[in-house]
């Protein structure tokens, strides 16, 4: 079962990635998240700025 993460952790996860360089793909793989909620997350909290 995959850890469940609160928002304010995928607001440090984005300003991770945000800060690698590296391509979506790339970092979530290397990362082990999943591609599809890592997207998901990442827009949701474009949308709430």
């Amino acid at each position: 079962m995959d850890k469940q993460r609160s928002r304010n952790d995928w607001i440090d996860i984005i300003d991770a990635f945000a800060n690698s360089g590296q391509s979506t793909k790339d970092w979530c793989e290397s990362n082990g998240l999943n591609i599809n909620t890592f997207k998901y997350w990442k827009s949701k909290l474009k949308r709430e700025t």
